[in-house]
């Protein structure tokens, strides 16, 4: 229950920042989502461990919604972190989402007069 709730989550999540990136910056918030996608892969301590990394990698691990996903992963998977771990993980990975989903609405706001009305038939 727990792996499947997290990966709704994060899920959610992700999807939150890429479509808020995408609608309020278009072309180049789609480019910045690729970005954030890759530097996520590196600095998030899925791949390689983080301690083995960088130091600009381990300074931006805790700004990572990855390294957040992980941790709540990992203790979903083998308990072996505590699960301490996985409900502080789940919980950031909540507040992401809703300041992802409110800056997501109020790109709707200041766009969506402009970009996305729509014009009504009268018949």
């Amino acid at each position: 229950g727990k792996f499947i709730l997290l990966s709704i989550v994060t899920s959610m999540t992700y999807m939150s920042i890429v479509s808020f990136l995408a609608i309020a910056l278009d072309n180049i918030g789609r480019f910045l989502a690729m970005l954030l996608l890759v530097l996520q892969l590196s600095a998030a301590g899925g791949v390689f461990p983080i301690l083995l990394s960088s130091g600009f990698f381990q300074a931006v691990n805790p700004l990572m919604p990855m390294t957040y996903s992980i941790y709540g992963f990992r203790e979903a998977i083998s308990s072996g972190l505590g699960a301490g771990v996985y409900w502080s993980s789940l919980l950031i990975l909540v507040a992401i989402g809703v300041v992802a989903n409110l800056m997501l609405i109020t790109a709707f706001r200041i766009h969506g007069n402009r970009r996305f009305q729509h014009e009504s038939i009268d018949a």
